[in-house]
């Protein structure tokens, strides 16, 4: 048998978990249930190493002196996406949001089994084992509705900003408190800026966490 390693076993361990999941949708629409989602996964290696899947377009972002998107999403309007919803027979409708077949808007969920024969998968892209930086100081995973009203700059510049409390203490101090609180700042700051959509987010202080702090701000 080949050697696999750690990086090699947990990435098929991820894979096999979506694809399983995924089963269990198929098996629970013969039972008259239907639902679908997104997904974006973070596999975070000793602080040292990230891999991601994603499937949908939920956003992993990671705040490291400037925000970078670490997913691409998967909306029908995508070139690659449009052509794959073609060749197994969908459509894709293009009204004020792009939709499979007038219907999802997105091109890959877990899920939404009665557009799988027309496209729509539950593959996700993945981002191989990267390796962490001393500058990089929080990873976000937030759903679309965030994204409605903020940019993943403007999430960013929401957590800098939040690092240091009204009454100057370093959030440091509170190991227990940061990642509920700064989650809580970018859903409330979302909906406060008009988001009308589910609003969900993950804030990982990083073990690096204090070197990144953006001097950019965005205006909405």
């Amino acid at each position: 048998m080949e050697d696999k390693s750690l990086h090699d076993m947990l990435k098929e361990a991820l894979l096999g978990a979506i694809r399983d999941i995924d089963l269990k949708f198929s098996l629970a629409i013969q039972k008259g249930y239907s639902a679908g989602s997104t997904a974006s996964i973070v596999v975070l290696l000793n602080d040292e190493e990230l891999m991601i899947a994603n499937v949908g377009d939920s956003k992993v972002i990671l705040c490291s002196g400037y925000a970078e998107e670490l997913t691409s999403d998967h909306h029908p309007d995508r070139d690659d996406e449009r052509a794959r919803i073609e060749v197994a027979g969908g459509f894709v409708l293009d009204w004020d949001v792009p939709r499979v077949n007038g219907v999802l808007a997105v091109s890959r969920a877990i899920g939404d089994v009665q557009l799988k024969r027309y496209g729509v998968i539950a593959e996700p892209e993945t981002v191989g084992w990267r390796n962490m930086s001393d500058k990089d100081g929080y990873l976000v995973v937030a759903s679309d509705g965030v994204f409605e009203s903020l940019t993943p700059q403007s999430v960013c510049q929401l957590i800098g900003d939040a690092k240091v409390q009204e009454n100057g203490a370093p959030y440091d101090k509170f190991p227990f408190l940061p990642s509920l609180s700064l989650a809580y700042r970018v859903v409330k700051t979302a909906l406060q800026r008009g988001s009308t959509d589910n609003l969900s987010a993950i804030v990982v202080p990083l073990a690096q966490a204090g070197g990144g702090i953006l001097v950019h701000k965005d205006e909405l």
